[in-house]
Formats: structure tokens, sequence, C-alpha cells
């Protein structure tokens, strides 16, 4: 459907463009408060005020574009994680509490996590201080002091 001319529900404005939204795009989805896409997409957006347009089927191909974002990003955060400890990827589903079959099927881009586990793979990538915290058994939180220590 072509929303070149038509008005926006939200300005009423004339004049829509399609735009591709890859690493642009900031949207919440399922449980997901917000996920950023790392795949190519299109959307309809307003010329005056931004605003999106749908298109009939545009819900479906937009979910597979977030769920394909979704396996891409943890399959890096596992690779940063793998690349940063001496761990197994068994030992770090262990440690995270998943098990070793699901965990490889994340890596493999064949499962789309939960937002729970995707968050802990993130932090874990991101933060090494985190990966130390959540991954090592014998880092003891109270005694290093990192919830009441001020910067």
């Amino acid at each position: 459907m072509d929303f070149s001319k038509r008005r926006c529900a939200e300005c009423n404005h004339k004049g829509f463009t399609l735009t591709n939204v890859h690493g642009l795009w900031h949207r919440p989805w399922k449980d997901f408060p917000s996920v950023f896409i790392t795949e190519d997409f299109n959307v309809w957006l307003c010329n005056h005020c931004q605003a999106e347009a749908s298109a009939a089927g545009s819900g479906e191909k937009a979910d597979a574009a977030i769920e394909k974002s979704l396996r891409n990003q943890t399959s890096q955060f596992l690779d940063i994680i793998k690349s940063r400890s001496a761990l197994s990827y068994e030992e770090i589903a262990k440690r995270i509490g998943v098990s070793a079959p699901y965990l490889s099927n994340l890596k493999r881009q064949k499962k789309t996590p939960s937002f729970a586990i995707w968050n802990i793979l993130k932090m874990c990538a991101k933060y090494p201080e985190m990966m130390k915290v959540v991954l090592d058994p014998e880092y003891d939180i109270e005694a290093a002091n990192l919830l009441l220590r001020r910067a």
C-alpha cells in the first residue's frame, strides 16, 4: 500500500516516506521495553511528525525483523562473554540458570531469549565487572561491597 498521499492520523498532514530503519528504530516488543533493530526494515514515516503508518501484514514483518535482531544480538553477547571468560558454554548456561541445549540454540540463533536472559547476557557482555558478579561462583558481592559503593 502506498502511503505517500495519505494523511497522518497524528498531525493530519499529507505525505509519508518509506524509510529503512536499520540501526535507527527502537520499539517495545513483547516483554522487551525497547528493541534495537539490526536488520533492514522499512516503515512509512510521516514527512511532518515522523509518526509510523502500518500497512496490512507489516506486523508480522516487524516481528520477524525484531526476532532476527534479538537472536543476532544474543549470539554476539555470547561471543563477547566467551572471549572474555575461560568458561565453556555449558558453564555459562549453568551460571545464568538455563540448560546447555537452550544456550546452544541461542548461540546458533534458533531461539529468541526472554527479556530476562537477554538482559543478563547484555549486561555481562557490556560490563566486564557484571560478568564477574554473574558468572563467577566464587565471587562474594557482599565482600566486594559493589551495591553499597558510591562513585
